[in-house]
């Protein structure tokens, strides 16, 4: 992720899938997971119902980005700057 003049921009690399299995994989249920990404990229949408529906898991979702179908499971904010990035985190966790 690059901060430039306040503004947020992905830069890309965050493997979603990666992360969705290691959160099932930690499978820890007192925890927030927060996953700041742009959103692009392919994930199996029966992994994203399972990881939804069992852990607290948002998505902080950065320029530039799209809305893929997965997304829908998910508690998900779109930010473009980075104090609307820090607010949607401690949102996130409240």
């Amino acid at each position: 992720m690059c901060i430039r003049d306040r503004r947020i921009q992905a830069d890309g690399g965050t493997r979603i899938e990666e992360v969705l299995k290691e959160i099932r994989r930690i499978g820890r249920k007192d925890c927030t997971y927060i996953v700041i990404s742009d959103g692009i990229d392919a994930v199996p949408e029966d992994l994203a119902k399972e990881v939804a529906s069992r852990y607290r898991v948002g998505f902080i979702v950065v320029p530039p980005s799209w809305e893929p179908g997965w997304l829908k499971h998910f508690r998900y904010v779109r930010v473009r700057s980075a104090e609307e990035l820090v607010r949607t985190a401690v949102a996130m966790l409240g």
